[in-house]
């Protein structure tokens, strides 16, 4: 499967739907005018990766929310400290 998505005169190709999926969420939160279109790519990446090796069965739309609007803090740190942080942020 290809995932090809058109937006702002910019083609975005993506092999899984779980990425197409972030890719909104980063677009619904303005991620691309708050942070480039350059680094929504990195964005997807970063949240995919947690979102894989998450060891609970987590929801992608609440890590990526959680992650989009805590982007200049957490874009440093590794997945478990962000997977760390996430589950600290949920369990209140």
């Amino acid at each position: 499967m290809k995932i090809i998505i058109h937006h702002n005169g910019k083609k975005y190709n993506f092999k899984f739907g779980y990425e197409a999926m972030i890719f909104d969420c980063a677009i619904s939160n303005e991620f691309d005018t708050r942070y480039g279109e350059h680094t929504i790519k990195n964005f997807v990446n970063f949240v995919s990766a947690c979102y894989l090796k998450a060891p609970h069965d987590i929801s992608l739309g609440d890590l990526a929310d959680f992650i989009v609007l805590r982007w200049e803090e957490l874009k440093e740190l590794s997945y478990y400290e962000t997977l760390a942080k996430f589950y600290d942020k949920t369990a209140q």
